[in-house]
């Protein structure tokens, strides 16, 4: 074996030691750089073991054994210690190693009294640990330096288990005593080591798998890549099922796994993680006897929980808060006055006392949490006084001033959280920077004084940008400060922060959340792609507005699309990568545990991180860069509507870059017009219950709204376009996409116009898209003469009292159009045959009912013979060879109202699943104007006329807008999204 290459370090000590023998100068070996180059002479060996750690003995132990004969006073007898433990530790594989008179050193210490040489090498170990003092850093490493050496001789398992459990506690210590992040493969290879080691089912392997558990802890809290964090949760969960019940040691076990799940859920925002730790504090609590030391501490955890979860979603009542604060109480009478228990307990319930009066307007609670907390900070040992003490302290000053408007009562509040940042170490300033960032915010609300913002922003922004601070809370603090800089027209500034929250939202919500989680965090978000890119506008730069929409809109189906959209390239130049990626995102649509889902997401994500290194692969589920963006407009012009304060605009993206269009007009208080004249409009239109003159009222407002609609949006756009009257291949008319974003995706615009001055439908043929990817993903289609269908018609709906006659009619359309076509109807139109079907068509016709599920913010579904299907059913039911998804139901078109830019919509569902051609419609559609559309829809897209689907939906809607143009909630709801 060649020699081991000499390290800097190695070369350092080996002169130091020549030099002490040359002169005999003692201080040439008691200068502190000389046990410093030690520590990382083993240091260097515990990671690389091998030859470099028998020359690391060496030097070492030559090191300690000089300056033992050099030290005076009780450093002598520390410098003796590590002598024996490491000259020891060669002599047992060559006693001629070590100096004359050793041998007598060693059998004072009574270490030959051991009959093994792993047990004398343990001894050593031990000795050189304990008897030093086991925060001395030096003396840790070389503890672990013997262990490691023991290890690697060790013959028996229980000798394997000895060593691994000393090398596994020396390697923790060090960590505790010094740091270190290198140090964290080593404790988690001891870990797994001893893990091995120790016999299933054995209470010593629960042990080991405990401090397995901690060690991925350590690392994530570290690192904070997930998949360690999903490795602590497998690995604490199999040390509480390898305990009976019953056992003791259980305890400890299942409180180290409830702070695990805990902890993902605060970090990663996984409700399913919250739920299940709230079951297991309430299953510990139940099998505590009465007075256990972990009562206290158990129940704390409990109240954290339901606390957490009464925040997070308040639908329920206020239960789960007030169950908190009496289980809170409970625990604060529990617990050892002064200790950090005790701190925590009381700043939890003075916050939890806090949240309900702010619901309910109590004195009572707000007097309490004003006495809990300032308990808590005097409590606290001096001077370390923890995080959520002071911040609690804050938020009760801060509660009671705005009760009582008090002004000393708010300068406390502010005083207590900037002395908390100045007293806070490393660890704990993120966490204070945003607790001070959030008291001068709520000041610069009301005062509107700039230094409070900015200097509110700056604690956010620095906060934000603190790897010590957990994603989402880095999420929500950099989504302030972009705010905030917002605010102060600081532009440039507020889109880098707003630009920071979407990316960190991005991986917040990736695939290992399940669906509602996803959907929940990014409804705390939502107003953050349109704010981010009216931040980039008025800060000049609309090619980053049009970046930043594209980044943080449609985030949910995203990825679905992306890999669609790869699929065949990447299995022609890594077929195995291919095959695994696409079993793990199948898998990650639909398991619901948790664990497996967290597992699952961290193996995708080192799918990607592998397929981003092939060629051609960089950007692989990456968001699109520009120049990909622009690619996607080569057909026509795509328009991006921007509802914003200070002035909305219009981005106007074509091939050759993005222009920015002013929209004076386009106010908030137009937008609540618009609302009000065409959704309620429609609505009233088309209510049969309402007497005749009350629908023409509602004709009427409608309108009005797609007037107000013109003048405010699609006229200046079309002015400023100046789009050729014959630029077109469809009759002529010029085409364009629309791109709305926020509360804009609910509007017409294909239908806005006035009669007297300029009409969309009369002017261009109107696209809708997603995202910009979207169209650039899509592709044309036409119908060919083997097209065949496939055709689902509901007449009768089981639970719905309205026939629908018009699904037959359609029905009879499509197969007399194409006599090939596949017809599902009645009994038949159920949810499992239509999306087994879905993937074997290119073309699909939907007569049937819709809903709208209140329970989920009015997100739309089809209704079938056996229940709803909603567009996440359709996510697993990808086809290649979609064209054409024409539905002919009401509001297939209609967002969830508090994900506007997500697109979660029946349209887009049919989308996801690969069709490039989407029919649909706004609000609910008249039964009898649907089958006209349909009919010349299908007319002018077959021969002789074979126009696109675009054009052909166009032709049919002037028909009938033409036959009845006082009557636009029958022709304006219809739209067609894509290329």
């Amino acid at each position: 074996m060649p020699p081991h290459p000499v390290t800097d370090d190695r070369s350092r000590l080996s002169e130091r030691l020549r030099r002490y023998l040359d002169t005999g100068d003692p201080s040439v070996l008691l200068d502190t750089a000389a046990e410093q180059e030690a520590a990382a002479v083993l240091r260097g060996a515990l990671r690389s073991g091998g030859d470099e750690m028998w020359a690391a003995l060496t030097l070492t132990g030559w090191l300690y054994w000089y300056r033992a004969t050099a030290a005076t006073g009780p450093e002598q007898q520390r410098e003796v210690l590590l002598a024996l433990g490491l000259l020891g530790t060669l002599g047992e594989f060559d006693p001629a190693a070590v100096p004359e008179g050793f041998r007598h050193q060693l059998v004072e210490s009574g270490t030959e009294r051991e009959a093994t040489r792993v047990g004398r090498l343990i001894t050593y170990a031990v000795g050189v640990a304990i008897e030093t003092g086991e925060r001395d850093p030096a003396a840790l490493i070389a503890a672990a330096a013997i262990c490691r050496t023991a290890e690697a001789v060790a013959e028996t398992p229980d000798e394997r288990v000895r060593c691994l459990g000393n090398l596994a506690h020396a390697v923790l210590l060090l960590y505790e005593a010094d740091g270190g992040s290198e140090l964290l493969p080593l404790l988690i290879g001891a870990a797994q080591g001893l893990a091995q080691a120790t016999p299933p089912g054995s209470k010593p392997h629960a042990v080991a798998l405990g401090r397995l558990s901690h060690a991925f802890r350590l690392y994530y809290d570290v690192h904070g890549e997930p998949a360690a964090l999903a490795e602590a949760v497998d690995h604490a969960r199999a040390a509480v099922r390898t305990l009976p019940p019953g056992d003791p040691a259980r305890v400890p076990r299942t409180a180290a796994l409830v702070e695990l799940l805990h902890l993902r859920h605060a970090h990663l925002g996984d409700t399913d993680s919250l739920r299940e730790a709230l079951r297991l504090s309430r299953a510990l609590l139940a099998e505590l006897p009465e007075g256990h030391a972990a009562s206290a501490s158990s129940l704390a955890a409990l109240g954290r929980q339901l606390a957490e979860l009464w925040d997070q979603d308040r639908s329920a009542g206020p239960a789960p808060l007030n169950e908190a604060i009496e289980v809170g109480r409970a625990a604060a009478a529990l617990a050892d006055t002064g200790t950090e228990t005790d701190v925590a307990i009381l700043a939890e319930l003075s916050l939890w006392l806090t949240w309900r009066a702010e619901e309910t307007g109590s004195a009572d609670d707000l007097a309490e949490s004003l006495t809990c907390a300032r308990r808590a900070v005097a409590a606290a040992t001096e001077g370390r006084v923890p995080s959520v003490a002071s911040a609690a302290l804050s938020a009760s000053l801060y509660a009671q001033h705005a009760r009582n408007s008090d002004p000393a009562l708010l300068i406390e509040a502010i005083d207590t959280a900037r002395a908390a940042v100045a007293a806070a170490d490393a660890a704990q300033l993120p966490e204070r920077r945003l607790t001070l960032g959030t008291l001068l915010n709520n000041r610069f609300t009301r005062n509107s004084d700039a230094v409070d913002g900015r200097e509110a922003a700056a604690c956010l922004r620095a906060a934000a940008r603190s790897d010590r601070l957990s994603p989402l809370r880095r999420a929500h603090s950099a989504w302030y400060a972009g705010r905030l800089a917002n605010t102060l027209e600081e532009w440039p500034q507020a889109t880098e922060d707003l630009a920071m929250a979407i990316a960190l939202l991005r991986d917040l919500t990736g695939p290992h959340l399940g669906a509602r989680d996803r959907e929940r965090l990014l409804a705390e978000f939502a107003p953050l792609p349109t704010l981010a890119a009216s931040a980039a506008t008025n800060a000049g730069q609309p090619e980053r507005a049009v970046e930043l929409l594209e980044q943080a809109r449609g985030v949910l189906y995203a990825d679905a699309a992306a890999l669609h959209e790869h699929a065949n390239r990447l299995a022609a130049v890594a077929p195995e990568l291919a095959a695994d990626l696409e079993r793990t995102s199948d898998a990650l649509r639909t398991d619901r545990d948790p664990d497996r889902r967290h597992r699952l997401a961290a193996h995708r994500n080192a799918l990607t991180a592998r397929i981003r290194q092939l060629p051609d692969f960089e950007r692989f589920l990456r968001p699109p860069a520009l120049p990909e963006i622009l690619r996607g407009c080569a057909a026509g012009p795509v328009v991006v509507p921007l509802l914003q304060e200070g002035g909305s605009v219009a981005l106007i993206v074509t091939v050759s870059g993005v222009s920015l269009l002013p929209l004076p007009e386009l106010t908030a208080t137009a937008m609540r017009q618009l609302g009000r004249d065409i959704l309620g409009g429609a609505e009233s239109a088309l209510d049969a219950e309402l007497p005749a003159a009350r629908r023409m009222l509602g004709e009427y407002a409608l309108s009005a709204g797609l007037a107000l609609l013109w003048d405010a949006v699609v006229g200046p756009v079309l002015e400023e376009l100046k789009l050729p009257a014959d630029g077109g291949a469809d009759g002529g008319r010029p085409k364009l996409w629309w791109c709305p974003t926020g509360p804009l995706a609910f509007l017409p615009f294909h239908a806005a116009g006035r009669h007297e001055s300029g009409n969309a439908l009369d002017l261009v043929t109107s696209s809708y898209t997603p995202t910009l990817r979207a169209l650039a993903r899509a592709r044309p289609w036409q119908p060919t003469p083997d097209t065949k269908p496939l055709v689902v018609a509901l007449p009768q709906t089981p639970g719905s009292a309205a026939a629908l006659p018009a699904a037959d009619l359609e029905a009879a359309l499509l197969t007399t159009l194409f006599p090939g076509c596949r017809l599902l109807r009645g009994p038949a139109a159920n949810r499992g045959a239509v999306t087994a079907a879905l993937p074997d068509h290119e073309m699909v016709h939907l007569a049937c009912h819709t809903g709208h599920g209140p329970d989920r913010d009015y997100e739309s579904y089809l209704l079938l013979h056996d229940g709803k299907l909603h567009q996440s059913d359709l996510l697993p039911t990808r086809t290649s060879r979609g064209g054409l998804a024409f539905l002919s139901a009401c509001g297939t078109a209609l967002s969830r109202l508090d994900l506007p830019d997500e697109s979660l919509n029946l349209l887009n569902g049919f989308h996801t699943a690969g069709f490039s051609q989407l029919i649909g419609s706004l609000w609910p559609v008249d039964d009898q104007a649907t089958t006209r559309v349909a009919d010349a829809f299908y007319s002018n897209l077959l021969p002789p006329a074979r126009m696109t689907a675009a054009a052909a939906l166009h032709a049919a809607t002037r028909t009938l807008r033409d036959r009845e143009p006082d009557r636009p909630s029958r022709w304006a709801a219809y739209l067609h999204v894509g290329p």
